[in-house]
C-alpha cells in the first residue's frame, strides 16, 4: 500500500503541472505516527528531504528552469502540492531536480528567508550551519534487533542524514510519454530502494554524510535509483490558506502605532499571527494582564508568579504552583522566543499561543479563574475598559482580547543577546573551555569515523537551540504520558517538547517534571544508560542509535559543556544563578 503525500510551490504560471510526491516503503504503509516495521526490521520516524534545481527536457535537448526554486518536503508535517509552469513550446520528455541545494541556497543565510519559504530553517528543521548548510534528506528510525536473554524487545535507532555540498544528487527521471501540456505527475521515492543493501551492524547506524564515509556513498549511490515518476489524471490543487485579517483594529489612528519587535540578525524570521498585530497598546495590555494577580482565583496570584523575569520567565521549582499553593503536574516552562514555536505546553496540547494563555487561568490547578468573573472584574476597575478601547475596537472586555493582548506581550518577549551571540558577532570571545563545550555540543558522536562529540545539535540546533519537536529522551518511566496526552497515539506516550537551550543557566530544575536540579546531573543523564519503557514509544532514534550506553563524556568535555551552555543567558534576564 502507498500513501500519496502533494508539495507546493508557489510561480508565476501560464499553464501548470502539478507534482505529487509518494513515499513508498515495501508493500508496507508508510506510517509515522505508529510505530510500524517493514519486514519486522525497521520503523520510520522522520522522512524529510529538501529538493531544487528544477527544470523539464525538451525534445530537443533544451532545458527550461525554474532556478532558485527549493522545495521542503516532511512525511505527515509538510507536504502541499508543487505547481509549476508548463507552457513550453515543445514536447516535454524529461524531469530534473536535484536532491539537496545548490551552493547559493545551501550557504546562504537562512535567516533572510521570510517565514514561509521551505527553507527557513524554523520550518524544515533541517538546517546544521551556516558553513554546513542544510541537510538534504534526514531518514530516521528503529531497527528492531533479536530478543535479549529475558526476552526484551532490543531497538537500535538509526539516523541518516544525508548532507554535504559534494552529496548535492541531481536526477533525470524519464516522463512517461512526450507531452507539451503536461498532466498531473506522481514523483515516488521509495525508502525500501534508499536503504537498499545498507548494513547497519557493518557500516554504522548514524551518518552526517562526511567524505569517505563508506555508509553515506551507499546512501547515494540507493538514492541515484530511489525516485521514480509516472503520470496521472489530473488533479485540482488544494485552495491556499486565506490570510485572516486583523481583528478589533483600534479606532483611533494613533492607538494603531506598532511594536518594534527585536529578534536580532541571528534568529529566522518568525511566523507571526497576521490577525494579532503587535500593537503597541495591545502590547501594554499585555503586560499589564500579565502581571496583575485579579487573573487568579484569589486575586494573589498573576501569570508572572510562575513566569520570573530572573528565572528567563520560569520558576526555579521542580512543580508550579496554583494559587493556593497546591503543586501542579510539571515544571513551568520559560516564556521567551515563543513567536517560533507553532505548539505550547509541554505535550503540546495547544495549537496557538492566544489558546494556550487561557488554560493557566482557568485550571483549577493553577490560577483558578473563571473567564466570566475574570471578565466582571476587569469591568469593574477604573482604567481596564479605557485600555481596551485603545487596544481594540471598543471598550468591551472578552476572552477572546484578553487572549489576544496577552498573546501580543508574549511574542515580544525575544532572546538573542547572549555571550555566545557576542561572541558569533565579533564582539567577544569564548574561553578555552567554553569553546571546547560549544565543539563537543555540535559534533556527532561517530567512533567509526573518529568523532567523538555530545551529539547535542540534533535536538538543540540552530539558533533556536531546539526544534520544538517531541522525543523521549530515556526517562524511564510513563508517570506522566507526555504527547500522548495530546494526540492519543501510542508511539507518543513519554515524549516531551524539547525546550530552547537558550538561558539554561536560569532555569533550572530541568525537565518536564524537574527532576534535575543542575546542568551536570542533565548531562550526566545523556551520558549514562537510558531506558526505553515500551517498544511503541522507544527512545528517540538520535539517542537510541549510540546504544544502550548513552554517549560517553569524560568529566573534562561535561564540564566544557556546562561552560558553553552558560554563554546561552541572555543579560537582560540576569546573571546565571550557579
Amino acid at each position: 500500500m502507498r500513501i500519496l503525500l502533494l508539495i507546493l510551490l508557489s510561480l508565476p504560471l501560464v499553464a501548470q503541472t502539478r507534482i505529487g510526491v509518494r513515499l513508498l516503503v515495501g508493500e508496507d504503509t508508510f506510517h509515522h505516527s505508529s510505530l510500524r516495521y517493514q519486514g519486522n526490521s525497521l520503523s520510520f520516524t522522520r522522512v524529510a528531504f529538501l529538493l531544487s534545481e528544477f527544470s523539464f527536457e525538451g525534445q530537443s535537448g533544451t532545458l527550461y528552469p525554474y532556478a532558485g526554486k527549493a522545495l521542503y518536503y516532511e512525511a505527515h508535517k509538510h507536504a502541499p502540492l508543487l505547481t509549476l509552469d508548463t507552457d513550453f513550446p515543445e514536447d516535454i520528455i524529461a524531469l530534473h531536480f536535484s536532491l539537496g541545494l545548490p551552493p547559493n541556497l545551501n550557504l546562504a543565510d537562512p535567516n533572510k528567508f521570510p517565514a514561509q519559504h521551505p527553507l527557513n530553517p524554523n520550518l524544515n528543521n533541517l538546517h546544521w550551519s551556516q558553513e554546513t548548510g542544510y541537510i538534504f534528506l534526514a531518514l530516521e528510525g528503529q531497527k528492531r534487533l533479536p530478543k535479549t536473554e529475558d526476552q526484551t524487545v532490543n531497538l537500535r535507532g538509526y539516523s541518516l542524514h544525508y548532507a554535504n555540498q559534494h552529496n548535492l544528487l541531481p536526477l533525470r527521471l524519464t516522463l512517461p510519454s512526450p507531452a507539451k501540456n503536461l498532466p498531473y505527475l506522481e514523483l515516488t521515492l521509495d525508502i525500501s530502494q534508499a536503504l537498499h543493501e545498507i548494513n547497519f551492524s557493518t557500516l554504522g547506524y548514524t551518518t552526517h554524510s562526511q567524505k569517505g564515509d563508506p555508509l553515506a556513498q551507499q546512501l547515494r549511490q540507493n538514492l541515484t535509483s530511489s525516485f521514480s515518476l509516472r503520470s496521472l489524471t489530473q488533479k485540482a490543487p488544494p485552495s491556499p490558506k486565506k490570510t485572516k485579517p486583523p481583528l478589533y483594529l483600534p479606532k483611533e489612528q494613533v492607538n494603531l502605532a506598532g511594536y518594534p519587535l527585536k529578534i536580532g540578525k541571528n534568529l529566522p524570521i518568525p511566523a507571526l499571527p497576521t490577525d494579532n498585530p503587535l500593537l503597541k497598546t495591545r502590547v501594554e495590555l499585555g503586560k499589564t494582564l500579565f502581571h496583575d494577580p485579579r487573573l487568579s482565583q484569589s486575586e494573589w496570584h498573576a501569570c508572572s508568579s510562575c513566569h520570573k523575569i530572573d528565572a528567563a520567565y520560569a520558576q526555579n521549582s521542580a512543580l508550579s504552583r496554583g494559587f493556593d499553593g497546591t503543586k501542579g503536574r510539571r515544571n513551568a516552562m520559560p516564556l521567551f522566543n515563543l513567536a517560533w514555536k507553532s505548539e505550547f505546553f509541554w505535550e503540546g496540547r495547544s495549537p496557538s499561543l492566544r489558546n494556550q494563555v487561557l488554560q493557566p487561568i482557568t485550571d483549577p490547578h493553577e490560577l483558578g479563574q473563571s473567564l466570566p468573573r475574570l471578565i466582571t472584574t476587569l469591568e469593574q476597575t477604573e482604567h481596564y475598559p479605557g485600555h481596551f478601547a485603545r487596544a481594540f475596537d471598543s471598550p468591551e472586555i472578552t476572552a477572546e482580547k484578553i487572549s489576544l493582548a496577552l498573546e501580543a506581550f508574549l511574542l515580544t518577549l525575544t532572546s538573542y543577546d547572549s555571550k555566545f551571540d557576542q561572541a558569533a558577532q565579533g564582539k567577544t570571545q569564548l574561553t578555552a573551555q567554553e569553546q571546547r563545550g560549544f565543539e563537543l555540543f555540535m559534533t556527532e558522536y561517530e567512533p567509526r569515523l573518529g568523532s567523538y562529540g555530545a551529539d547535542c545539535f540534533h535536538c538543540h540546533g540552530g539558533a533556536l537551540f531546539s526544534d520544538y519537536q517531541y522525543h523521549n529522551n530515556g526517562l524511564g518511566d510513563l508517570l506522566d504520558l507526555g504527547r500522548y496526552d495530546a494526540t492519543s497515539l501510542d508511539s507518543d506516550k513519554g515524549k516531551f517538547q524539547t525546550p530552547s537551550l537558550r538561558n539554561i543557566a536560569l532555569t533550572a530544575p530541568y525537565m518536564h517534571d524537574g527532576r534535575f536540579d543542575t546542568l551536570e546531573a542533565v548531562i550526566n543523564h545523556y551520558a549514562s544508560p537510558m531506558s526505553s519503557p515500551s517498544e511503541l514509544s522507544p527512545l528517540d532514534a538520535n539517542l537510541s542509535k549510540h546504544g544502550r550506553a548513552g554517549i560517553p563524556l569524560s568529566k573534562d568535555d561535561q564540564a566544557a559543556l556546562v561552560a558553553f551552555l552558560k554563554t546561552l543567558t541572555d543579560p537582560q534576564f540576569g546573571k546565571p544563578s550557579f
